[in-house]
């Protein structure tokens, strides 16, 4: 994508982003909305970034890690909290998961690794994060589903489990028909590698494993995250309800329609606290100071790339080279 096409779609996902905001803060108190803003504790909103930086030097760095691991690649974990790190800064910069993975992309090359290699672990890091997201949103659905009005329970969840799962098996039913010639593109590529490190030995199984649950306690974190910011808010919403609405929330985030999900975070979650009796200009803060708090826990990132952009070595030395095969 060149990068003016890069620009032109950064500026779409911004407008509409500022387009939904537009439409959802019209509807409410803007004076209820700064009486609750200020509100806040200091010190919950500063736990809750702690929290979202941990998320992105350490959980992050560790899932990283293990990928290029299975993959035959060997990096130290500060090596990849360091490409995380900044990975997620460019996302707040660029606006989407795209422009975030971009840089990881070049900075794991300049460290050392194959484009190849690079883009599988990215991609299967991807496809864990999303599977680990669509497991908690599946755990909860029978609980969201409560919470939206309108909705008949019983078959939201089985239509719900039904659609997931008819789109999972045709998706990986798919696999077995794509054409040999269309098996070297990167992305038919990578998710077939995704495969075959799920079918491989033992020890790989185990790591991808692990990377699951970093990936869910990723998520899991997200939730504790809301749930402080709604507790300091007194909202009448316990930890349960929080796990059963925020995944799902996160997940319809990802739509990349929007810039960084702003604006239909928002909405989703605005829509599934109705029912229980929460008006907008209230249950928009958990979503703002969210939002706020991971650009602020990705700053450092910024400021990592900065201070080592110019001495970043285009190999790493002996002691912390890629190993490729085992």
């Amino acid at each position: 994508m060149s990068s003016a096409r890069q620009h032109l779609l950064s500026a779409v996902k911004i407008a509409v982003s500022m387009a939904l905001v537009w439409i959802i803060l019209r509807h409410f108190d803007l004076a209820s909305f700064r009486s609750h803003w200020k509100r806040l504790d200091p010190l919950i909103v500063m736990l809750c970034v702690a929290l979202l930086a941990l998320e992105m030097a350490v959980l992050a760095a560790i899932r990283l890690r293990l990928v290029l691991d299975c993959l035959g690649a060997k990096y130290p974990l500060t090596s990849t909290a360091r490409v995380a790190w900044c990975g997620f800064f460019f996302e707040q910069v660029a606006f989407g998961f795209v422009g975030g993975d971009a840089m990881r992309l070049w900075l794991l090359h300049r460290k050392g690794a194959l484009l190849s290699t690079s883009f599988q672990a990215l991609f299967v890091d991807r496809c864990m994060g999303f599977a680990a997201l669509l497991f908690l949103v599946l755990l909860g659905l029978p609980g969201l589903m409560t919470l939206l009005p309108g909705v008949d329970k019983r078959d939201a969840v089985v239509w719900g489990y039904a659609s997931i799962l008819l789109l999972g098996a045709a998706g990986l039913g798919a696999l077995f028909l794509v054409p040999p010639r269309l098996r070297e593109h990167p992305i038919v590529a990578g998710i077939l590698r995704v495969v075959a490190l799920g079918r491989s030995e033992p020890g790989r199984r185990r790591k991808l494993a692990v990377v699951f649950l970093c990936a869910a306690l990723t998520h899991l974190t997200n939730v504790l995250v809301i749930f402080l910011i709604g507790r300091d808010l007194e909202l009448p919403v316990d930890l349960v309800q929080w796990f059963c609405i925020i995944p799902a929330v996160l997940l319809f985030s990802m739509i990349p329609i929007t810039a960084g999900g702003w604006g239909l975070r928002e909405g989703v979650l605005i829509l599934a606290l109705q029912n229980l009796g929460i008006p907008p200009d209230q249950a928009i803060v958990p979503s703002l100071v969210f939002g706020f708090g991971v650009m602020l826990a990705a700053l450092p990132g910024g400021f990592i790339w900065f201070a080592n952009r110019r001495r970043m070595p285009a190999r790493l030395p002996a002691d912390e080279q890629l190993t490729n095969g085992r």
